[in-house]
């Protein structure tokens, strides 16, 4: 498997009730910054909340962003 965290996670092209384009396409978020807001959202949960206490929300994002690169890293790795 091949993972690119530059490629977009949900592009959307909006639609009209005839399913035509109605308006600008929407990039939305890249993979990486998909993964890195899932596990930011794992990280923020109340079940994380007594490990990540005494932590600040710029090292909770510098986690969640080494887990999203750590995610891709996995990924990308060749599966015996």
């Amino acid at each position: 498997m091949n993972t690119d965290g530059d490629k977009l996670a949900h592009p959307a092209q909006p639609l009209d009730k005839f399913g035509n384009p109605s308006g600008p396409f929407q990039p939305g978020l890249s993979k990486r910054e998909h993964f890195a807001a899932l596990a930011m959202q794992g990280f923020t949960s109340p079940l994380s909340a007594g490990y990540f206490c005494d932590t600040s929300a710029e090292q909770v994002a510098c986690a969640a962003v080494m887990a999203a690169d750590a995610l891709i890293a996995a990924l990308n790795k060749e599966s015996p």
